[in-house]
């Protein structure tokens, strides 16, 4: 199929049933290794999908990349420089977080938010809860 206009019966029945899929579930996507920032050829979905989504949005500044739209990424650099204690710093990295992973509708919330600050660099560890099951995420922020 190359147009639109040249779908047979058989072509316009098989896009009608991945469109009704495509309302109930997110398409899988292909899995990145994040050790050599290259794609491993196994696409994935649920909970995987989410976790992959997770790591990559909470790894992008806002408003820095123009392929990124304005309401995807977080806003840690706006941390750097400032001498929070950890019990400061929790309540402001559950804001953060909620914020950024807000944006994708399989994330019903985040709970069990710890956070450990070493220096430069802070360590959150919380759970996501999604449409699909729990899942625990660890993230290394520059602070």
């Amino acid at each position: 199929m190359m147009f639109p206009w040249d779908l047979d019966e058989d072509d316009e029945l098989e896009l009608n049933a991945i469109s009704a899929d495509d309302e109930t579930e997110t398409p899988p996507e292909y899995e990145i290794d994040f050790d050599t920032m290259t794609l491993t050829g196994r696409m994935i979905s649920g909970v995987d999908a989410v976790k992959q989504w997770i790591k990559i949005c909470l790894g992008i500044p806002r408003y820095i990349h123009t392929q990124y739209s304005w309401t995807y990424g977080q806003d840690f650099e706006d941390l750097i420089g400032r001498t929070y204690t950890v019990s400061e710093l929790k309540p402001i990295m559950q804001r953060m977080i909620t914020e950024a992973l807000s944006k994708n509708t399989d994330i019903t919330g985040i709970t069990d938010l710890s956070v450990k600050k070493e220096g430069t660099t802070a360590t959150v560890s919380f759970t996501v809860n999604t449409i699909y099951g729990d899942t625990n995420v660890d993230q290394v922020i520059e602070i």
